[in-house]
């Protein structure tokens, strides 16, 4: 009997062991509230999460990454050329082929306006058919008037894709 009780106990202790251990655990958001798009803009903090879209449609061969939010009347919107995998991609003015403008009214800042090679970047850590999840940063410049300019730092995004 003393040997029953042994065993059922070292079964119990290992059944007790076995079912509180899990999977580990997904970071990936069940429902919106977990989704972010946030930024400071010239220091001032976005959150563009309330509004936040975003797609990754493949389009003549190209798979752009477009995302888009609006916070107190400022829109941030990014779009890359060539998403299909995780990485890199510079906003450039000189062949525009992923670009970040802010929208205020009527006026806008763009990454494709003034002469520099690099007004910023934005780097994709996770891409599924889902979501996309990374950082950006830069700076947006006036068509009107170079010297006018709005600078984007400390962005964040982890988006729904549509």
């Amino acid at each position: 009997m003393v040997r029953f009780r042994h065993i059922f106990s070292l079964c119990l202790v290992g059944l007790l062991l076995f079912s509180s251990c899990s999977k580990d655990s997904s970071t990936t958001p069940t429902d919106s509230t977990a989704y972010t798009l946030t930024a400071k803009v010239d220091g001032v903090a976005w959150d563009g999460t309330s509004t936040a879209s975003a797609s990754n449609t493949s389009l003549g061969g190209l798979q752009p990454l477009v995302i888009n939010g609006v916070f107190n009347g400022l829109e941030i919107s990014i779009r890359t050329s060539h998403t299909d995998d995780t990485g890199s991609n510079g906003f450039d003015a000189q062949f525009k082929f992923s670009t970040a403008k802010i929208t205020e009214g009527s006026k806008v800042w763009s990454t494709a306006n003034g002469s520099s090679f690099s007004n910023g970047s934005i780097h994709v850590t996770k891409l599924t058919s889902s979501l996309a999840e990374g950082t950006f940063n830069f700076t947006a410049i006036s068509a009107s008037d170079t010297t006018n300019k709005r600078i984007v730092t400390d962005g964040k995004f982890l988006v729904k894709l549509n």
